[in-house]
């Protein structure tokens, strides 16, 4: 529980030092910018827009399938981890039904063996 209020408090102080610096960072409008430009400068920025619209696709797209084969890979351990658990919760309760079976068969030779006596 420690350690979760400390990631808590850890995370909320990184983001409020991203506040104060986002803050004082310059703002410009793009609008103002487009006015005073020459038309090939128009057409670069126009080019560069698209370019940055395309790799963000990309990276979006390349996130949720990494994503999606990191939840296979997930879901892969998940099941073989149950796997193995059913196999050694049946093999235990394999081993102690043997192990009950040895000790009722020693109690049994040994009371007849007593009994011989």
């Amino acid at each position: 529980m420690t350690t979760y209020i400390a990631e808590i408090i850890f995370f909320a102080s990184i983001a409020y030092i991203a506040y104060l610096i986002i803050i004082k960072l310059p703002v410009t409008d793009i609008t103002a910018l487009e006015g005073n430009e020459k038309k090939g400068r128009r057409i670069e920025y126009d080019l560069l827009h698209a370019l940055d619209k395309q790799a963000l696709s990309l990276v979006g797209k390349t996130l949720r399938r990494v994503r999606l084969f990191i939840l296979k890979i997930d879901n892969a351990v998940v099941h073989r981890l149950e796997s193995v658990k059913r196999k050694a919760h049946d093999h235990e309760e394999g081993s102690q039904n043997i192990l009950r079976e040895i000790s009722e068969k020693a109690e049994s030779q040994k009371a007849e063996q007593d009994k011989k006596k």
